[in-house]
């Protein structure tokens, strides 16, 4: 986070992550991310891409299907 927070001058305040196991319509399992922060990114695109590039990287378990 702390890379995505860097990129995009953003500032965070407090956020958590919340499971979700069981989605409907035949989904794969996900993590929703709700973060506050003190000051938005730049740009929220590539802050989402900078925070997934390397979840995916420490977990090569996560990828996307944008």
């Amino acid at each position: 986070m702390l890379a995505a927070t860097n990129a995009t001058n953003a500032e965070i305040n407090e956020f958590t992550v919340a499971p979700q196991i069981t989605p409907k319509n035949e989904e794969l399992p996900y993590h929703e991310w709700f973060i506050e922060f003190e000051r938005e990114p730049l740009d929220m695109k590539m802050f989402k891409n900078f925070l997934d590039e390397a979840l995916q990287r420490r977990e090569q378990l996560l990828f996307r299907f944008d």
